[in-house]
């Protein structure tokens, strides 16, 4: 979608005001680019008018290249970056890795470091990436840690809003104390104890925390599911509306629905009982049936039973996951609805931060999971056997083939070869080539092999006639509508040769 005159003309306003030094960014200006900058990030969208225009009149700015290095992994760092346009990727290699030689220095040599074979050889694996509007490198601010823990290089034309040490603690405290929780929960949760602190660190940054109050919904039956929950603090119980569960399981397995309305049709007097019971909890009463009913459990049950058309299946609290089973088995919508019993204290992480940090990066964590899903499945099976819709789930779920439980691992990279045996010859090569002391010059090394068989022999030659083949022919095609070139001796024959048919032609100066 390409931006009107108008928004390119406050976007160049913009990277020319930050371009500026601090002293040189008037308040005039600043309040004229504040809105945009206020909406390019939520990290600036949380921020107090003053705040803002103190982190506008002293933030620097740097843009960067397509396939160049921001920082390494190991490097020291005092500042954090926002990302204002462009998106970047973060590379790392495993603590005992980075004790070995993987040429730290050669990007620096050869600039841009385009191809993914090479980004995995110098600077690890791929863990994600970031866009516009999304912040990293705030690990070196917010604890102990000095070194950067990955490696990120920006995939195009990236600008980025540098922020200091000095400046992140005066505008940024109410953001340093939602850090601080998110550190301490990714730290001490028990699903991320083991994970590297690459990983723990783009996992933090991705992490929203919410607190909800009592009596309101994290989650609602039937709503689309577009992120996974971690309770950290308090308790909620867990809600399905047979109506809705009966709704969701005609979409996920129409056929199965069908057939069980068929069976239960030709079947015995106890499936008629059994499917009138779970009637009872669906349709909706008549007027005579709401009359009798409050008579005979009186006026405030039937009320409150009218309203509450809901089941509980359970109780959760700390360590427990909201919309677990949804991600596991990739279900579209949330197939119950979790409310508030005590104040509670939950971290959100998106669909795609899920699949690019849990799913791609550690299946045990996601076999952990998975393993969770199936015992909560089986309990819900055990108290309502009369909805299918949960047992239905708890197939799919221990339907999960052993070679199908990671098939979310990222396949971009299972498709790389090994970055070994790249390293080992970029080794030899280094080794190899030499330099002549006088004019500096690479001198090529001599081939390994100088003795071919017969048969490689007969090949090469073969491949030599071929390629012959094909030069003379492109040099034998003629355009016809071209007018031919001629030599000076060319143009001389002919000349004398029309002289002597009697056809003058104008008279060439002889070299």
């Amino acid at each position: 979608m390409s931006e009107t005159p108008s928004n390119l003309a406050v976007v160049h306003f913009c990277e020319d005001l930050l371009s500026r030094p601090s002293d040189q960014r008037k308040a005039k200006d600043i309040l004229e680019i504040m809105s945009r900058i206020r909406h390019t990030s939520a990290l600036f969208n949380s921020l107090e008018d003053d705040a803002l225009m103190n982190v506008i009149k002293n933030a620097g700015f740097l843009k960067v290249k397509k396939d160049y290095v921001i920082f390494r992994q190991g490097d020291e760092g005092n500042c954090f970056y926002v990302i204002l346009k462009g998106s970047v990727t973060f590379y790392a290699r495993k603590p005992d890795e980075l004790c070995g030689d993987f040429l730290p220095t050669a990007h620096q040599e050869m600039g841009a470091v385009r191809s993914t074979q090479e980004r995995v050889a110098y600077f690890g694996a791929e863990l994600g990436s970031l866009k516009n509007g999304r912040s990293f490198g705030e690990m070196v601010l917010m604890g102990g840690q000095k070194e950067r823990n990955a490696t990120v290089i920006a995939d195009e034309l990236t600008e980025l809003i540098i922020v200091n040490r000095e400046l992140f603690k005066q505008s940024f405290q109410t953001y340093d104390l939602e850090w601080k929780e998110k550190s301490s929960f990714a730290l001490t949760y028990s699903l991320f104890i083991s994970w590297p602190e690459a990983l723990k660190g783009l996992l933090i940054e991705n992490l929203k925390m919410h607190k909800i109050s009592f009596g309101n919904r994290v989650v609602e039956q039937g709503h689309p599911c577009h992120s996974i929950f971690f309770i950290a603090k308090g308790a909620a119980k867990v809600l399905s509306d047979p109506r809705k569960c009966r709704d969701q399981f005609k979409k996920l397995n129409p056929r199965a629905a069908l057939a069980k309305k068929k069976e239960v049709n030709q079947g015995d007097k106890e499936e008629k009982i059994e499917l009138n019971a779970m009637e009872d909890l669906v349709r909706p009463l008549t007027v005579i049936e709401k009359r009798r009913r409050r008579i005979e459990h009186g006026f405030v049950a039937m009320e409150t039973r009218l309203r509450q058309r809901e089941i509980q299946a359970t109780t959760i609290g700390p360590n427990d996951i909201i919309g677990d089973v949804e991600m596991i088995l990739e279900l579209p919508e949330f197939c119950a609805s979790v409310e508030c019993v005590q104040n509670l204290e939950v971290f959100e992480l998106d669909k795609s931060s899920f699949q690019r940090l849990i799913a791609r990066r550690s299946p045990k964590t996601l076999e952990t999971i998975r393993d969770i899903v199936i015992s909560k499945l089986k309990l819900r099976v055990e108290r309502f056997h009369e909805i299918p819709l949960f047992k239905y789930l708890l197939q799919r779920a221990e339907a999960l083939p052993q070679s199908d439980k990671h098939k979310t691992v990222n396949q971009r990279h299972s498709k790389l070869p090994d970055v070994k045996p790249l390293l080992n010859q970029w080794k030899a090569q280094a080794k190899i080539v030499k330099r002549t002391p006088l004019l500096g010059k690479q001198v090529k090394p001599e081939s390994k092999r100088d003795v071919f068989t017969s048969k490689e022999k007969e090949t090469m030659n073969s491949n030599k006639k071929r390629k012959g083949k094909r030069l003379r022919g492109r040099s034998e095609r003629k355009d016809p509508n071209k007018p031919k070139q001629y030599t000076a001796e060319e143009f001389r024959a002919l000349k004398k040769q029309m002289q002597a048919q009697g056809k003058m032609i104008g008279r060439v100066p002889d070299d």
